[in-house]
């Protein structure tokens, strides 16, 4: 009776033993979880600098960076996996010392993989501002990454102007329309436009050196169109941007230069516009302030003698595409 007394207690107690330690056996920790794109939710996301030269051959768009987060939200390791190989480096360095809040999944720190994406905008002068915009305004067309460029040159400080560009943004349709440009070689003793910090725009010879280069040819490009609400905060945005630039008589010129330049080329197809588009730039010429170079004198020269001259034809037309193309990328000032 002892005996089986004994052995049914030994029982009981080895399956109580049993089930504490089933109950107290450690889940496997949850090692790396996939986060996606992860911009959003970084708590301080590092501009990457843009590298010099990667300016001076006018390299942009947008790199990803594959990245491991550990479980106190570091980057322990950053590889660009897309984007221009000189723009790589800048966004990896940038990666790295960016910092995300710790992740935690069932109570339990994890480390996450992703994606940081960096979008590198090149800044415009003031003349090709003027140009983009006016060109947007005729043709009711325009291509969301001439807009990030137009945002990304404008100083931070100009709120009105980005608020503008940033309703604009939001009203972009997905409706697109293919359009017929003409890149030109830039020459090899091209003068080059420089950057001015305090106010975002290119101008006189301070800051970094950017030139653009390219090849003559025809090439399409998508460009979203535009409703007459947007074409309308578009002419909004031109009368801010010349009260801004007013107190700069070369400035001011110059952004005059670029909206005739812009609907030069919107209404190129027609010669009766073609004409009153070239009087509006020869009249633009004669009220020259100081300081214009050489080079957009003669452009400006060159440009007009050339509508007049020639036949309303194909030839005519990609000539004073070219002359556009060329005058609009050159040193104003």
């Amino acid at each position: 009776m002892r005996k089986k007394l004994f052995f049914t207690l030994m029982t009981v107690l080895s399956f109580g033993l049993l089930n504490v330690a089933a109950q107290e056996t450690p889940k496997p920790p949850i090692k790396l979880i996939s986060g996606g794109v992860l911009n959003g939710k970084a708590t301080t996301l590092t501009k990457p600098a843009y590298p010099a030269a990667a300016r001076a051959i006018n390299a942009s768009g947008a790199v990803n960076v594959q990245v491991t987060i550990d479980e106190n939200g570091d980057v322990i390791s950053a590889s660009a996996v897309s984007g221009h190989p000189l723009l790589r480096k800048a966004s990896e360095q940038a990666a790295l010392t960016s910092k995300f809040a710790p992740t935690t999944l069932q109570g339990q720190p994890v480390k996450v993989t992703g994606v940081i994406v960096y979008n590198f905008v090149l800044p415009m002068t003031v003349t090709q501002i003027g140009y983009e915009l006016a060109l947007a305004e005729t043709s009711q067309s325009l291509s969301k990454a001439k807009l990030d460029s137009i945002r990304g040159t404008f100083s931070p400080s100009w709120a009105e102007e980005i608020e503008a560009l940033t309703t604009l943004d939001s009203r972009l349709t997905t409706q697109v329309v293919k359009e017929k440009s003409v890149q030109i070689s830039a020459p090899t003793n091209a003068e080059a436009v420089k950057l001015n910090p305090p106010n975002g725009i290119y101008q006189g010879s301070n800051g970094g050196i950017a030139t653009r280069i390219g090849s003559v040819g025809m090439s399409a490009t998508e460009k979203y169109v535009l409703d007459n609400e947007s074409v309308a905060i578009i002419r909004e945005l031109q009368l801010k941007l010349e009260s801004r630039l007013s107190s700069k008589d070369n400035v001011l010129w110059s952004f005059r230069l670029g909206k005739i330049l812009g609907k030069l080329k919107a209404e190129v197809d027609s010669d009766e516009k073609t004409r009153a588009n070239l009087a509006e730039l020869n009249q633009l010429g004669a009220v020259m302030p100081s300081g214009i170079s050489e080079s957009a004198t003669a452009g400006i020269k060159e440009l007009t003698e050339s509508g007049e001259q020639m036949a309303a034809d194909g030839a005519r037309r990609e000539k004073i595409l070219q002359l556009i193309e060329s005058l609009q990328n050159s040193k104003i000032y």
